[in-house]
């Protein structure tokens, strides 16, 4: 079997949380040798989707966006903060959210809270 590239895992990935597979998402999240934004944003909208269903699922969309800042590889794009604040309302996490948009830089902010108003 050919080596699988960064494509070939985001698919993967991605296509298991659209279906709400997480688990298996998950798993190959952690195996994917080399992550980039639209794996983390993959396995982040994943967990915030399903967390519509699972509130326990929330949890897990702020613990990966904990390991995206920790491991500095790759920084969160407007996708991963819209994601990341979508959850914190459904949640109710104002002091998460109030954290998230401090993260946001100034020119970005414009942009995010348009987004932000149509979720």
């Amino acid at each position: 079997m050919p080596e699988r590239s960064v494509v070939t895992w985001n698919t993967i990935i991605s296509g298991l949380t659209n279906t709400g597979i997480m688990e298996i998402a998950r798993l190959f999240f952690e195996r994917t040798p080399e992550k980039n934004e639209i794996s983390w944003n993959s396995i982040i909208l994943g967990y915030a989707k399903v967390g519509y269903i699972n509130n326990k699922m929330f949890d897990q969309a702020f613990s990966v966006f904990n390991l995206l800042l920790i491991d500095g590889k790759c920084r969160p794009d407007q996708t991963t903060l819209i994601s990341v604040l979508s959850t914190c309302a459904q949640t109710g996490s104002l002091e998460q959210g109030k954290w998230v948009e401090c993260y946001i830089p100034k020119k970005e902010k414009m942009t995010c809270r348009f987004y932000c108003e149509i979720l």
